[in-house]
């Protein structure tokens, strides 16, 4: 009989985390592994279509800002969907995730760390530390298995020390590479987004998010097209600070040479046909997945140095986010080749890695 394992983040909506989750729910056998999902939003998802045609099942726990309330929620889901694991997917919040699991008697219980968020915590109120500091306690004592995505990341919800403490690894997230085959290029794809034939493509991918960074990469490009007339922008993805930049877009006058191609389930697809090279200045992450899918797109990266080290398989250069300058001649001269066979990343390891602990 196979084990159910249950993934708890606020909804299936497109992001790294998700997409991974994504890949890992396609790839499993369900003979031994029977992914489901406790989500908190309750307004369809980007994935939920999928998730249930695959045979998964999404289940609703109303969110409260109340502890209490929550916690009682989520109680009763666990009850009534009897998981054998419960893998959490909310950064610190999965401290009270895992207090819960631990009420209802699951045994297995997984925090999984995603970002490094310390830059962004910098300057939060004392009541807000004692919320991290409360939550992280509540990880050490009820999570089975602490995972992060990075040494980065197990730092910032681990502590420093995280390598001496029992249970506690980096796994980086896995990707299905048979997909940034060369064969799956598409020479009509340019064409459709209305780009010339002999333009010098900029690609990013992510969520219009502060972390993201997209402000900087506008500046970047309007300096970039002042002596490039062929340059264009490609931003694939959505999120609440889009409007923002579609604004500031529009104010440089630069609206014609920059395309938003919102949500977009074909992602390796564009890295293969429409970049030239991929740019990512994040403030902040836990890994940044999507730089290294670049990567084996055969793309070069320009990579913010507040990035993670593990991402780079052999294609980035990392650059400071305060030299516009820099990362516009990086564009240009990265020659950089990434190594592609038996890479850490390949999601066939992931899976292996991951089954040992859910089968534990």
């Amino acid at each position: 009989m196979s084990k159910k394992v249950v993934h708890v983040l606020g909804a299936m909506n497109a992001g790294g985390v998700e997409a991974w989750l994504m890949t890992l729910l396609r790839n499993t056998d369900k003979g031994l592994i029977n992914h489901e999902f406790i989500v908190h939003h309750k307004e369809k998802a980007f994935y939920d279509d999928e998730i249930y045609s695959l045979g998964s099942q999404i289940h609703y726990c109303q969110y409260s800002a109340n502890p209490f309330i929550y916690g009682i929620n989520l109680y009763r889901t666990f009850k009534k969907i009897k998981p054998d694991v419960v893998h959490s997917h909310v950064h610190a919040f999965s401290g009270l995730v895992l207090l819960m699991a631990y009420l209802s008697s699951i045994n297995n219980r997984i925090s999984h760390c995603h970002s490094d968020t310390r830059f962004k915590e910098k300057n939060i109120s004392f009541i807000r530390k004692l919320y991290f500091s409360l939550m992280k306690f509540l990880i050490s004592v009820f999570a089975t298995t602490r995972i992060a995505v990075s040494s980065l990341a197990a730092e910032n919800l681990y502590g420093m020390n995280w390598k001496t403490k029992k249970n506690c690894m980096v796994i980086p997230c896995g990707i299905d590479i048979s997909k940034y085959d060369p064969k799956y290029k598409n020479i009509d794809m340019r064409k459709d987004f209305g780009l010339p034939e002999d333009a010098f493509v900029v690609g990013h991918v992510g969520r219009f998010e502060e972390p993201k960074n997209h402000r900087f990469l506008i500046d970047v490009f309007y300096e970039l097209r002042k002596n490039n007339d062929k340059a264009y922008l490609v931003l694939v993805g959505d999120g609440t600070l889009k409007a923002e930049i579609e604004k500031k877009v529009a104010d440089l006058k630069l609206t014609p040479y920059v395309k938003f191609a919102g949500l977009r389930k074909d992602v390796p697809v564009i890295m293969l046909s429409v970049f030239d090279v991929f740019a990512f200045p994040s403030l902040w992450e836990g890994l940044g997945l999507v730089a290294v899918e670049a990567q084996l797109a055969g793309l070069n990266c320009i990579v913010s140095n507040s990035v993670p080290k593990e991402i780079d398989i052999g294609g980035v250069v990392f650059a400071s986010v305060d030299n516009i300058s820099n990362w516009i001649n990086l564009f240009f001269s990265n020659e950089k080749t990434p190594e592609i066979v038996g890479t850490r990343f390949d999601m066939k390891k992931n899976i292996n890695l991951l089954q040992s602990i859910y089968l534990r």
